[in-house]
């Protein structure tokens, strides 16, 4: 377990229990070091109430558990049950409904932090779940022992994780020594959900194809997450040092030309450090950052109907004046011919189309370039390749998914930000979506083992 010193400045210490392994483990952990400082330790519980699950079973569990400490306990139950929505994921959703649950905890039970059970697999998992989505070092460096969560509306939330410096597997292992049980999630088993895939087929498989134990896996994904995470820390004083020489004296705007001075990198961490203070994590992402380090003066949308918007060389975040049209959509250029093989310009995105030989399977998510795909070359050939922007009532039936989907349902599901829709590139055959760089291929130009391909990348120009 970490150092007590964790534990610094607080007198009321709340803790997540779901009644898994590890948030059982996590209280037994707490329960000396609280007593022996005299921190009050609570049991929070929060039922998701989704269908399928015990929830009720495990909420029941969790209350018996506390009562067995002698600790007080304190639950709340999802109304309406926590469910997926359009462009937010099941497991989004459960992860906002508990830091809701955690805030109003805070409030009602004058709580100074909430202790979580995230152990070091854990954080090997999500070095692995980053790492697909293009992450740099601070996404990589994945879980931190200390974090805040906030709803703006008063001061942040301690977050603390003990157990980062132990796995999954040590958990049980003592659990089970000291004749203590548990209740597996039965979401775990669930496929479905990215995380489970990496934790159930994933890391397996990484471990036997590495010649390693399991175990020895997740020590030196954790290891690697720990460097990350001390080179991230330094990284983030050197951005700050740089926000500090071009930030005005309020804080609340900075000069572009001092950023754009600094190196790329640099300039880069440090803008979305502001952006992150300013607008909120949402629009700090990497292509906001990238389209107005960029933007050569031309204002950049952000969420929540906010952009980013100039004066002289002083940058800052302005509400969007209800019925004005965006400032910065991306307008989609003219259609174009694809060079077939060659190389085509069409807006901010090179096209190149080559020969192939293997078939390419892969979906990155929008925005992670360069975006690369198989085609048949029998069925790109019943007509010219065009790339074009999105028009309206456009829809395909992607490979591997039953019936058809529309572009606009499909860049929604994808979290493609509305200001990048118009510009994003379609590639047709004739007039028949064919692709949709950082998705799927459309089900009838799909490649077959042993036929003759066709390769496309796309990439933004730089």
């Amino acid at each position: 377990m970490t150092a007590p010193s964790l534990l610094d400045g607080i007198s009321r210490l709340g803790a997540a229990v779901s009644g898994g392994s590890d948030s059982i483990a996590l209280v037994l952990h707490l329960l000396p070091l609280c007593r022996a400082r005299g921190i009050a330790l609570l049991v929070l519980c929060f039922d998701h109430a989704i269908a399928g699950e015990n929830s009720a079973v495990e909420t029941a569990f969790v209350r018996d558990f506390a009562a067995s400490l002698g600790l007080p306990f304190h639950t709340e139950r999802a109304d309406p049950p926590v469910a997926a929505s359009p462009g937010v994921s099941l497991e989004m959703a459960a992860r906002n409904a508990r830091r809701a649950f955690f805030l109003r905890a805070r409030d009602a039970l004058h709580l100074d932090a909430i202790a979580t059970g995230h152990q070091k697999t854990d954080v090997a998992e999500t070095l692995l779940l980053r790492l697909l989505r293009g992450s740099g070092a601070a996404g990589l460096s994945g879980l931190r022992e200390e974090s805040t969560i906030s709803d703006g509306a008063a001061p942040p939330l301690r977050v603390i994780r003990p157990l980062l410096r132990l796995r999954r597997d040590e958990l049980k292992a003592e659990l089970s020594a000291q004749g203590v049980a548990w209740m597996d999630d039965v979401s775990n088993a669930d496929t479905a959900i990215r995380r489970n895939r990496m934790r159930l087929k994933a890391l397996p498989a990484l471990a036997t194809a590495g010649g390693i134990g399991e175990a020895a896996l997740v020590e030196a994904l954790a290891q690697s997450a720990e460097i990350l995470r001390e080179e991230d820390i330094f990284l983030d004083d050197e951005a700050r040092r740089l926000l500090g020489g071009c930030a005005d004296a309020a804080g609340n705007a900075v000069s572009l030309s001092v950023l754009r001075a600094a190196p790329r990198p640099l300039a880069r961490r440090a803008l979305r450090l502001w952006l992150l203070e300013h607008a909120g994590a949402e629009a700090a992402g990497f292509d906001v950052v990238e389209s107005i380090l960029d933007a050569g003066g031309c204002p950049v949308n952000l969420p929540g109907g906010r952009r980013f918007a100039f004066s002289g060389d002083a940058g800052f975040v302005e509400e969007v004046p209800p019925g004005e049209a965006s400032a910065n959509a991306a307008a989609a250029p003219p259609p174009v011919k694809l060079a077939v093989p060659g190389a085509t310009r069409w807006g901010a995105f090179a096209i190149t189309a080559e020969p192939a030989r293997e078939i390419v399977r892969e979906r990155p998510a929008f925005g992670a370039w360069p975006a690369v795909c198989t085609l048949s070359a029998r069925a790109a050939r019943a007509a010219p390749l065009v790339v074009r922007g999105r028009r309206e009532g456009d829809a395909m039936r992607p490979f591997g998914v039953a019936g058809r989907q529309k572009l606009q349902d499909i860049f929604v599901d994808g979290k493609l930000p509305r200001e990048k829709r118009d510009g994003h590139p379609v590639v047709l055959c004739g007039d028949e979506i064919a692709w949709v760089p950082g998705y799927r291929v459309a089900a009838r130009f799909a490649a077959s083992p042993g036929e003759e391909l066709i390769r496309l990348t796309v990439a933004p120009v730089r």
